[in-house]
């Protein structure tokens, strides 16, 4: 055991010592659209997916997010959930960028 901590602490010393450092870089984290019965659309740049808060969703029914996509055609999914689903259903992925995403209920 003594030699694991002595080690571990050369190891420290001489990557202090030599300037080698560990970079965090933050994960990056999505924007969400409105949400409608606690489902949402959430969007990163160009990746987007519809999803629910904890409890799920509220209602059966049918969930439409709709992505704006800028220079090109808004993208749509159509997800059935049940009451209480939680499932993260991906949308098709936009070339440049999305811009927001709305969700209804029907």
């Amino acid at each position: 055991m003594i030699r694991r901590t002595l080690a571990a602490k050369v190891a420290v010393t001489l990557m202090l010592s030599t300037g080698a450092a560990v970079a965090v870089i933050p994960a990056a984290s999505a924007t969400t659209g409105n949400t409608v019965n606690n489902c949402y659309g959430a969007y990163y740049t160009t990746s987007w997916n519809q999803g629910c808060k904890t409890g799920g969703a509220a209602a059966t029914g049918q969930y439409i997010s709709e992505a704006a996509c800028d220079f090109q055609g808004d993208k749509s999914i159509n997800v059935r959930r049940y009451k209480g689903d939680r499932s993260n259903a991906p949308g098709s992925d936009c070339t440049f960028k999305v811009t927001g995403v709305v969700t209804v209920f029907k």
